[in-house]
């Protein structure tokens, strides 16, 4: 039997199954990117849909969660489209 997985999510540090969660990791030039299928490789850091607006000021967290020091944003940085 399979349960779900629980995340922690990285602005509100609240828990909720990962299925509740949007995945996000580093592109291969660091810039932060949405993973919506959940199959990229590597570090994630899982963020709840009501946060996303706060990703600007969550870089410092990012960077600790996706152990890269040289993520950037996007200038015309828009998560929900």
């Amino acid at each position: 039997m399979s349960y779900p997985s629980p995340r922690t999510c990285v602005a509100t540090r609240k828990v909720h199954p990962a299925a509740e969660l949007v995945r996000l990791c580093a592109d291969v030039d660091g810039t932060v990117c949405i993973d919506a299928h959940r199959t990229r490789g590597g570090r994630g850091a899982w963020i709840s849909p009501d946060a996303l607006s706060q990703i600007p000021r969550l870089l410092g967290k990012l960077r600790r969660c996706l152990r890269n020091n040289h993520l950037t944003l996007k200038a015309s940085y828009s998560l929900v489209s």
